[in-house]
């Protein structure tokens, strides 16, 4: 059986014996056997570049499938570097999938980044989703090459209260959320702080956002006083990263710079949207 990636760029590289080339000389008979072959190698890679197969795979108690795998009529002899498959994918995807094709062996599913390559998560593959996979010798995977679903997550949470805010940046955590796996996540914090000091003095409020067990990253400030006994602070901090981050914890956090006279935080609500 010869399949196309296994043909010559020159003529005179296809000369193996009948029926996957054409021998100097060869029979007249051999003619129709290579006739054949040629249609079946070019219905081969129809079938393999195109979509035209579903996969298949146990899913997991989640619906998630971990081990796709892939049958064609006639398998693939072996990976080769840069073969191409499309397929429908049956179900969604489980954390670090991985395809086998005709039993040659499970491969992981890779995704492209700038300058590297890491493995798919969860629902990355949707059920029904037309993926497009490249074998890469060198990584031992299939590469993703088509759009994958970066699911986007958003999480919502408030806090609600009365809290005298402490001195000198003595920052107080009110709001924790611990983001599962993103390339990107923003974080807007919303506050509302009132005096409480009686008819003198004056302090500025400060919230922060505080990334893992990091320092403060960026604030926003407002002066608050018995001339002004109300304000609302609104932080948004956006976070990239080159390699995917998993467990990211992200903080809302408050302090006031001046310990004039009492300032409370009154209410926290921190959104947070990653994918």
């Amino acid at each position: 059986m010869s399949d196309i990636e296994s043909w010559s760029e020159l003529a005179s590289g296809n000369g193996s014996a009948v029926p996957n080339g054409w021998p100097e000389g060869m029979a007249p008979g051999g003619v129709n056997d290579v006739g054949r072959e040629t249609h079946a190698a070019v219905a081969r890679m129809y079938n393999r570049r195109s979509p035209t197969r579903f996969t298949t795979g146990t899913a997991n108690s989640s619906g998630r499938v971990l081990s796709y795998a892939l049958e064609y009529t006639s398998a693939p002899t072996s990976y080769r570097q840069g073969q191409v498959y499309r397929f429908k994918a049956h179900a969604p995807c489980a954390l670090t999938a991985t395809l086998n094709i005709n039993g040659l062996g499970a491969k992981p599913l890779l995704t492209a980044h700038p300058g590297m390559v890491f493995a798919v998560r969860e629902d990355w593959i949707t059920a029904g989703m037309f993926c497009e996979v490249v074998y890469d010798e060198g990584a031992g995977a299939f590469i993703v090459t088509s759009p994958v679903n970066f699911a986007r997550r958003a999480n919502s949470q408030t806090w609600g209260g009365t809290f005298d805010l402490l001195p000198s940046s003595s920052w107080t955590s009110f709001i924790v959320d611990t983001v599962p796996y993103a390339n990107e996540i923003t974080a807007t914090i919303t506050a509302r702080v009132v005096w409480a000091g009686g008819a003198t003095g004056s302090s500025v409020a400060a919230l922060a956002v505080q990334v893992n067990s990091g320092g403060v990253e960026s604030k926003d400030e407002i002066g608050v006083s018995a001339n002004a006994p109300e304000g609302k602070l609104v932080l948004t901090k956006s976070l990239f990263f080159d390699v995917p981050t998993t467990g990211t914890v992200i903080r809302g956090l408050a302090s006031k710079s001046a310990p004039d006279g009492p300032l409370n935080l009154v209410l926290m609500t921190m959104d947070v949207t990653s994918r």
